[in-house]
């Protein structure tokens, strides 16, 4: 995929040529979701319709509401569709929404549902990490999902973006509120060195789209990045000139982190502001300087910052 590419309409691409009405509408898992909010608005602002399958989403004409994790709900939904697009995750488990059972067990009744309805193209959106360890739970249950994925038959990509720019709750939003709220000091997860190369959201969906649209891309796993890499410590400073703060910087080892914010959680009876998976995300290499990664020009980190504001 190369360089960010420019939208166009549709009707230059070779394949949407040959696509009937049904072909152009396109079933995005987790559309509600703010990952698959921005997929689902770049489709429809180049052309496809889209069918919206969520937990959560306010019932509407073309919304489905269901669980990734029920057969049936999933095959109902891709009635008549021949594009899927799996946008399903999640950073935190709960009692029913489990990474096993959300990216594994999601992943292969999407797959299965997919065959059983004859859906011949199916898009993978994944934040995997291949710098962690698979023994940490969120990593290794995404790696599984991929696995599943590979091994369909259908004409699959699967594309991995670790960190990304435009959300409201992803990494770099909670940096920021830390900042904005944090005394005049901040906590560095570890050494600070670990490094990151986020991409912008609505590169991360155009690129969903070009997968649709054309043959780009089809069989093969993509690393997304941006065009810049910067360590923890580096993000602190950039968000710090962004909001106008200065902060004292403290390194901290991450099991000492995650122990005070649990024991934080359990006097507040509320959720930890930061789970030892979170921690072990931040302090991994989240960059791509390898080879077979896609670096899309811009928007630069400071211009992310800027728009996320």
């Amino acid at each position: 995929m190369g360089d960010r590419a420019d939208g166009h309409d549709l009707t230059n691409d070779k394949r949407m040529n040959g696509l009937d009405r049904m072909g152009r509408t396109v079933l995005v898992l987790g559309g509600a979701g703010e990952v698959g909010r921005a997929i689902v608005d770049r489709l429809r602002a180049t052309g496809f319709e889209t069918r919206i399958f969520s937990r959560s989403a306010p019932d509407s004409t073309g919304t489905v509401r269901g669980d990734i994790q029920d057969l049936r709900a999933l095959e109902a939904a891709m009635a008549g569709i021949r594009t899927v697009v799996n946008a399903v995750g999640i950073l935190r488990e709960t009692p029913d929404q489990t990474f096993h059972g959300v990216h594994v067990v999601g992943a292969q009744n999407a797959i299965l549902a997919a065959q059983n309805t004859g859906v011949d193209r199916f898009i993978h959106v994944t934040g995997v990490n291949q710098g962690l360890s698979l023994h940490e739970p969120l990593s290794r249950s995404k790696a599984l999902a991929e696995e599943v994925v590979w091994n369909s038959r259908l004409g699959f990509a699967s594309l991995r973006a670790p960190m990304l720019f435009g959300t409201t709750s992803g990494a770099v939003e909670r940096i920021r509120w830390t900042l904005s709220v944090a005394p005049p000091f901040v906590v560095i997860p570890g050494d600070g060195k670990g490094r990151f190369q986020p991409l912008w959201i609505e590169d991360l969906a155009e690129c969903v789209r070009l997968c649709i649209s054309t043959d780009l891309g089809i069989g093969t796993t993509h690393d997304l990045a941006g065009p810049d890499v910067w360590s923890y410590r580096q993000l602190i400073g950039l968000l710090e000139e962004d909001i106008g703060v200065r902060r004292i910087k403290v390194s901290v080892p991450l099991s000492v982190i995650a122990g005070v914010a649990s024991v934080a959680a359990v006097l507040r009876r509320k959720e930890p502001w930061v789970t030892m998976t979170e921690l072990r995300q931040l302090g991994a290499d989240n960059s791509h300087r390898r080879v077979g990664t896609h670096v899309w020009n811009r928007p630069s980190a400071a211009e992310g910052l800027a728009r996320t504001a």
